[in-house]
């Protein structure tokens, strides 16, 4: 008996420091061991891409983005410059010799800006010049049609005159030019085709604001500042919509859609969208009069209304409201470009 009990002690006490080893091993040893592992790895995969921070050159000008947001051209020093706002890599595109860039602007559906030329001491029989820059291969190519031997060339007939406006379909390839003078209110359109040949638009006014042209079938749209009425290039009667005529221009969608906007002292309330050969005009009552000014529509047919006060923008149509920073400099299909103390911030839409 007294054997007995001096095994059973014995091996009580040995299942008790066992299980206080394990307990250690579990709770101390291997507790430590994993919480250091987790840690190592943490460290050695957490790393965060850096974004390159966009700063806006002092004394840049009209700033416009691309499509997709991926670039900024700006003039400076009357040099154009595009600005990759991803990497923030700069690319300075030159003008001819004894030429200067007097008008940019992106096309709707790709990386590719259409530039105009003009002399820098203009003489008799001075012309406009047009050019491709394709930012994928980083070339400036004129516009030229190789069939008739022809590149684009419209007269300039003073110093005063530039080219204020340009729009175009790369389906149709027609490009619609507005050249103004300043120093009146005296504009005149010309139509470029396919072939590089280019015709002046009869357009019943010479007091011409903005225009756009359809980009499936060739339509010309354009403002009457004189009538304060908007017209087509296939109608010599003024758009009149549900017996209102008094219309301005807002923009043309993707389908064809024309957005017009019925005004008074340049502040609506309705819109109305449709296609311009059709009697079927949708009506958007968005309840509150907004300056037209602060009226975006982009080639998806999205309505944006900008509101400084808040600095937001609202899509209308689902009502999503997104924030920015500063001021607003260009608008592109996904989102906002704005600049505050000089750096440039780019907002994706909500």
């Amino acid at each position: 008996m007294r054997y007995l009990k001096i095994f059973i002690v014995g091996f009580l006490t040995m299942l008790i420091i066992q299980f206080g080893v394990l307990v250690f091993l579990e709770n101390v040893y291997f507790v430590d061991s994993v919480s250091y592992s987790s840690t190592k790895i943490k460290n050695d995969t957490a790393k965060e891409a850096v974004k390159p921070k966009l700063i806006l050159e002092n004394g840049s000008s009209n700033i416009t983005a691309s499509f997709d947001g991926k670039y900024l051209a700006y003039l400076k020093d009357n040099n154009l410059f595009v600005l990759n706002s991803e990497n923030a890599e700069k690319t300075k595109v030159s003008a001819n010799d004894g030429m200067e860039i007097s008008y940019y602007k992106w096309l709707y559906d790709r990386n590719r800006l259409v530039l105009v030329e003009r002399p820098i001491s203009p003489k008799n029989g001075a012309y406009f010049k047009f050019y491709y820059y394709d930012m994928n291969n980083k070339a400036k190519v004129e516009i030229f049609n190789e069939v008739n031997n022809r590149n684009i060339e419209i007269p300039m007939h003073n110093i005063n005159e530039k080219i204020s406006l340009i729009d175009m379909s790369t389906l149709t390839n027609v490009i619609y030019v507005k050249l103004s003078n300043l120093n009146n209110n005296y504009s005149k359109i010309y139509r470029i085709n396919i072939m590089a040949q280019e015709n002046s638009i009869n357009t019943g006014t010479h007091n011409i604001g903005k225009i756009a042209s359809t980009k499936q079938d060739d339509v010309l749209i354009y403002e009457n500042l004189d009538d304060k009425k908007v017209f087509s290039s296939n109608n010599n009667l003024p758009i009149e919509i549900e017996g209102n005529s008094n219309l301005s221009l807002l923009g043309v969608d993707n389908s064809d859609n024309v957005y017009l906007a019925l005004t008074n002292d340049n502040k609506t309330q309705l819109i109305y969208y449709g296609n311009i050969s059709g009697e079927n005009w949708q009506k958007i009552d968005i309840k509150t009069s907004v300056d037209t000014n602060n009226i975006y529509v982009n080639f998806k047919g999205q309505i944006f209304i900008k509101d400084s006060s808040k600095s937001t923008i609202n899509e209308f149509l689902t009502g999503k409201e997104t924030y920015y920073n500063g001021n607003i400099i260009d608008i592109y299909n996904e989102g906002i470009i704005s600049e505050k103390n000089n750096q440039i911030i780019k907002t994706i839409f909500q």
